[in-house]
């Protein structure tokens, strides 16, 4: 820790300072000679040490305080009783009734003389001395007037001597010290304070990418820290230079003489263009500087980006593993385990499944289990961006490519999927252009921003998603057909929850428990009955129809029990703005329940081509005729070779 340096008057004052070291913890204390002669040296030399606050008394005070303008000072104050004492002492040596006594102080030390003089019955006359030399006037002008005695300082009081006047020593007392030893601790735990502070500062600054400067009142530069010192291309040592050469004369001006801050004003200095922010700095209502920040215009723009794709990428993270996905029915293990072998390629994956299956998380399954795993998951959802914002967002766009583009351009999905994977849901609502531009970016791994004149190359994974039948959209001219078989290379089926053997119940139980707080904390039970209700339900929105309905049973549910005609009520599909909703009508006994097993592949191809048939060729109303999905109807006719001249 810092000393606290005490220039004492007298080899009493201090000895008895270091009696009182203790006080100064847990600072030390170091005593200098603080006669007037040595003032000025001793208090060097206490700085040089590594002193943090300078205690002295009277001229030696006022010295330091003059000549050494940055260390603190605390003056030994003489106090009351301090100069009763001294009187007193005085007027014992004269042995007089009423003696003539010279009080050579400094104006600090007055206080009530004339009071405490005509309580003790003394003469007094007090003779000021100033700083610089003028005690020898004062004493002859104490002999003129007839002195008997001179109370005065240690060194005032040799030169009253060499006079031939008699001297008392006007000492401080032991309170008098103390109070000025504890002055100085408190002002010293202060100044390590500070001095913390404007570590930390200074620690901040340095740690800082962008360039700051202080700068003093008059423009001045005060301190710099690295980053501007690079920037402006500035020495080791930049202090006291002129900001008015940086910034222009009239933007100091507004900042130092008007008191306004400036910012982002872009200046030109050093062959650099920098974006520049002033703040003024005040302090009891004055203007006491400025704090300025310094970038460089090409910093901004390269981390604006990389700050853009961090951000995007935190919600860009997939959630899911394999462990995710739930069910132990054949059909949906034979699907883990196709996706768990396209997982170690790299190649396109297609997957297709009803609305509800768990499309993307088996996308975010097949990423984190991927080569890609430590890259962004990106999920892009076609149906929900216009043809006319598609290309921009996938692709991106240069600066001025269109009306509207931001400076500086912004990047593609496709590149902030870079070293990660780009999930493309609802593929078949991408328009031709989208499809053609998605194409190329499959064939070349590379993508063209738009407005650019080059390519980007490029490392992302694409699995893209349908719930429509991309070969009936194709077939219709709906969906490029190159694109569906670049697409179709690992293409991965899930089935939907009605065809998944006993995973009904499974998820059922699952969602259960999961919902249970909305029971009030208690399990829903699912008896028999309810559960064979559910197994019949042809779950159009297959699982996440199955959460919701459990979830709004949990809701419904008193004491965990729900009744049949609730479970009805949760079924029944919420009618839509058309005023039409989708069909959960319970398969008759021998029709879709029954027609459907895989055991007997003859029947199940007779009752599909009957259903065609009572449709009139409508596949939609077929599909609907067997309580199965469209893609589910579409793959079977392929399994079992039905073309449409047949029907």
């Amino acid at each position: 820790m810092p000393t606290i340096a005490v220039l004492a008057p007298s080899e009493t004052i201090g000895q008895r300072a270091l009696a009182m070291a203790d006080q100064l913890k847990p600072f030390t204390m170091a005593v200098y000679e603080g006669n007037n002669e040595k003032v000025e040296e001793s208090a060097a030399q206490a700085v040089s040490d590594g002193a943090a606050v300078v205690v002295a008394r009277g001229a030696a005070a006022a010295m330091v305080m003059r000549t050494m303008p940055d260390i603190p000072v605390v003056s030994i104050p003489v106090s009351g009783q301090d100069l009763v004492k001294a009187l007193d002492e005085a007027k014992r040596l004269t042995g007089r009734e009423r003696p003539r006594i010279g009080l050579m102080t400094f104006p600090a030390i007055l206080a009530d003389m004339e009071y405490l003089a005509d309580l003790l019955n003394i003469d007094l006359h007090v003779y000021h001395l100033q700083e610089g030399g003028n005690s020898h006037d004062r004493i002859r002008k104490a002999k003129r007037d007839g002195v008997d005695i001179v109370i005065a300082g240690n060194t005032t009081g040799r030169l009253v001597r060499q006079h031939g006047l008699l001297t008392v020593f006007l000492d401080s007392g032991d309170i008098s010290l103390s109070m000025a030893l504890l002055e100085a601790r408190r002002v010293a735990q202060v100044r390590v304070m500070e001095q913390v502070n404007v570590q930390k500062f200074r620690t901040i600054l340095e740690v800082s990418r962008d360039g700051a400067l202080l700068l003093n009142p008059d423009g001045q530069i005060e301190m710099a820290n690295q980053a501007a010192l690079n920037i402006l291309q500035l020495g080791a040592n930049p202090m006291g230079t002129d900001a008015a050469a940086i910034f222009s004369p009239e933007i100091l001006s507004e900042v130092l003489s008007n008191g306004k801050a400036v910012l982002d004003e872009v200046v030109s200095f050093a062959g650099n263009t920098i974006l520049v922010s002033i703040t003024p700095l005040r302090a009891e209502g004055s203007i006491t500087g400025a704090i300025a920040s310094l970038q460089k215009t090409e910093a901004i723009s390269a981390l604006g980006a990389k700050i853009r794709k961090s951000l995007m990428a935190k919600g860009m993270l997939s959630q899911y593993t394999f462990a995710s996905i739930q069910g132990a029915s054949p059909q949906i293990r034979r699907a883990v385990s196709l996706a768990r072998k396209y997982a170690a390629t790299d190649n396109a994956v297609l997957i297709v499944g009803e609305t509800g299956t768990g499309k993307e998380l088996f996308a975010q399954a097949i990423h984190d289990a991927s080569q890609h795993r430590h890259g962004p998951f990106v999920a892009v959802n076609c149906a929900a961006l216009p043809p006319t914002l598609l290309e921009s967002e996938l692709f991106g766009y240069e600066e001025g490519a269109f009306t509207g583009a931001r400076r500086q351009g912004k990047p593609g999905l496709f590149e902030l999927a870079n070293g990660g994977t780009i999930f493309l849901d609802e593929i078949s609502e991408m328009d031709h252009y989208g499809q053609t531009r998605l194409l190329r970016v499959l064939q070349e791994r590379s993508s063209l921003r738009l407005g650019a004149d080059k390519y980007t190359a490029l490392n992302a994974r694409v699995i893209a998603a349908s719930n429509r039948d991309l070969y009936e959209y194709a077939l219709a001219g709906k969906f490029r057909e190159d694109l569906l078989y670049r697409l179709n290379t690992l293409t991965l089926s899930i089935p939907p929850l009605r065809e998944r053997e006993g995973d009904i119940v499974h998820l059922a139980r699952l969602f259960a428990r999961e919902h249970a707080p909305l029971a009030n904390g208690h399990p829903l039970a699912l008896p028999p009955a309810l559960l064979e209700r559910l197994l019949r339900h042809p779950w159009p929105g297959n699982i996440r129809e199955l959460s919701s309905v459990i979830e709004r049973l949990a809701l419904l549910a008193e004491d965990g029990h729900v009744d049949m005609n609730t479970l009805e009520e949760a079924l029944r599909p919420t009618p839509i703005l058309s005023g039409k909703a989708p069909s959960t009508a319970i398969p008759a006994a021998g029709q879709a329940e029954t027609a459907f097993r895989p055991d007997a592949p003859g029947d199940e191809r007779q009752t599909i081509v009957e259903a065609l048939e009572a449709a009139g060729g409508n596949q939609i109303q077929a599909a609907r005729l067997l309580g199965i999905h469209r893609g589910t109807l579409h793959r079977k006719m392929r399994k079992y070779a039905i073309r449409r001249a047949i029907i």
